[in-house]
């Protein structure tokens, strides 16, 4: 392990690099992250229009079905009669 060896065969190297490169990684995770964030909520709202409009579609065409027959059967009662 590193941690036991002598302190004369330990690179002389700052800690400034490391902690710098640390720092803009973070930050690139967290841009990421939210942008990820983002397309999600984008694609959660597209997806919950497209929801909405079906239903409305469906709603739409049962209740032209529904009106359809409602005529038909008034049409054949008064035929009938």
């Amino acid at each position: 392990a590193v941690a036991s060896l002598p302190a004369a065969l330990l690179p002389r190297t700052s800690p400034v690099p490391m902690s710098l490169f640390g720092q803009a990684l973070g930050l690139l995770l967290v841009f990421r992250t939210n942008n990820t964030y983002q397309r999600l909520a984008e694609a959660r709202t597209l997806w919950g229009r497209a929801i909405y409009l079906t239903r409305e579609v469906a709603q739409g065409v049962a209740t032209a079905l529904l009106f359809d027959r409602r005529v038909a059967s008034k049409e054949e009662e008064m035929e009938g009669a």
